[in-house]
């Protein structure tokens, strides 16, 4: 693996963990697909990729639970 696609893993994952803990912290998920919208606009798809991951698992999770 090469180092830049290291690198770009690391800030997919960055931004999936900032993503969960503003969830946890209260952010509602559509508040939270607006700051992906934000993303897209800049056109920060890795930013993207980690905040979409994190939506996903989220709302996956509560689907199980009920």
């Amino acid at each position: 693996m090469q180092k830049s696609e290291i690198e770009s893993k690391l800030v997919v994952f960055e931004f999936y963990e900032y993503a969960l803990q503003d969830i946890k912290d209260g952010i509602t998920v559509d508040e939270m697909s607006h700051v992906l919208s934000c993303f897209e606009e800049e056109e920060n798809y890795l930013a993207c990729a980690g905040i979409k991951s994190a939506i996903e698992n989220y709302t996956e999770t509560i689907k199980q639970k009920q």
